[in-house]
């Protein structure tokens, strides 16, 4: 998936080989090499040009070098307000993406609480299997069902999303794009599913100078329905800022919003009422209005947006290449593979 079509044009000037021969040559060079090659090339190739789409299409990691913040995927669990309470001291921005199916009457107040704290909600993209091992259909099925979930528990579109960390592709951002959805990337997991001791495991990639503090931008992903993982929390950020990294909000570092812009034609508006009475009912407050301050805010962020495609930078420089040699009868021949702006470029030429 995600491929590019593309014509290549050979031009050759008078004193190189002739066309004829270069095609000969490069025959001979697929047909008697190892017969592994050419595949292990091309291979090589889509990976290369599915990474820089995916690049191109998400908004990855944070803007500010020296800095970092945290993000949590799964929310709304039994952990999530024992969490809110852990962050708290710290009065930072995080980023809480939200699965929907686990949002129902009881757990929309914890929902309404994440945000009360200042924090940014978006939505949590899963399924049973990874993306890459599904059809199109079935992705994109699931992708729909996640968003219309989410916008019949919540009331607004999501301003940003996280498909599934097991794999998928460009296509399945485009079409999260086509929805009006933003997807997003951390460029940290410190996998806590499965490594409880993940504080010990960062450590050592710190001490082992795999991030540079002066340079480099950590948005971390962990998940809060572990209770380990909220028992590392005080620690993490201690020996982040210890290695010189500074604690930035999390909706600064990324441009990010609660809230999509809004879109008349797209918003279900009836279904969109409906929740946020319900969502007002049910966290009434008789001292201060905070569940409609809620709302307000959520409102005044979809008007303020933009875009609903967030800060992604493009891309025209070469995002990476890779070089096969190959001995023919008629000399060496280097088959170059990068890609430029997301379309793939293959180059031969004799050495």
């Amino acid at each position: 998936m995600g491929y590019t079509d593309y014509e290549q044009e050979e031009y050759v000037e008078e004193t190189e080989p002739g066309i004829e021969t270069i095609k000969s040559i490069l025959t001979e060079a697929m047909m008697d090499s190892d017969p592994n090659l050419i595949d292990d090339l091309l291979s090589e190739a889509v990976r290369i040009q599915e990474t820089s789409l995916k690049d191109e299409l998400t908004v990855k990691g944070g803007k500010y070098a020296g800095t970092f913040s945290l993000t949590f995927d799964g929310s709304p669990t039994g952990n999530t307000l024992r969490l809110l309470s852990i962050l708290k001291k710290y009065k930072k921005n995080c980023g809480f993406y939200l699965d929907p199916f686990n949002i129902d009457k009881k757990t929309i107040p914890i929902v309404t609480e994440i945000l009360k704290n200042g924090h940014t909600i978006g939505l949590s993209i899963t399924h049973d299997m990874p993306f890459t091992e599904v059809t199109m259909h079935e992705a994109r099925s699931r992708i729909k069902a996640c968003v219309d979930k989410y916008m019949e528990v919540i009331g607004v579109m999501p301003g940003s999303a996280r498909l599934p960390r097991q794999g998928y592709y460009s296509d399945d951002i485009e079409y999260c794009l086509e929805l009006g959805v933003t997807v997003c990337e951390p460029n940290y997991d410190v996998m806590d599913y499965n490594d409880p001791h993940f504080l010990d495991t960062l450590s050592r990639s710190l001490a082992a100078n795999m991030i540079e503090p002066t340079t480099d931008c950590m948005v971390l992903v962990m998940r809060d329905k572990y209770s380990y993982t909220l028992d590392s929390i005080d620690g993490l950020i201690e020996l982040l800022k210890v290695f010189g990294l500074r604690h930035a909000d999390y909706n600064v570092n990324t441009g990010l919003k609660s809230a999509a812009p809004s879109n008349p034609s797209d918003l279900r508006k009836s279904s969109t009422a409906n929740r946020r009475e319900e969502l007002l009912s049910m966290n009434a407050d008789p001292e201060e209005s905070s569940a409609q301050k809620i709302v307000d805010t959520i409102e005044n962020n979809a008007r303020m947006s933009s875009t609903a495609k967030g800060d992604v930078s493009k891309k025209s420089s070469i995002s990476d290449s890779v070089s096969k040699l190959i001995k023919t009868s008629g000399g060496n021949v280097m088959i170059k593979v990068g890609c430029v702006g997301g379309v793939l470029l293959i180059v031969a030429f004799f050495i």
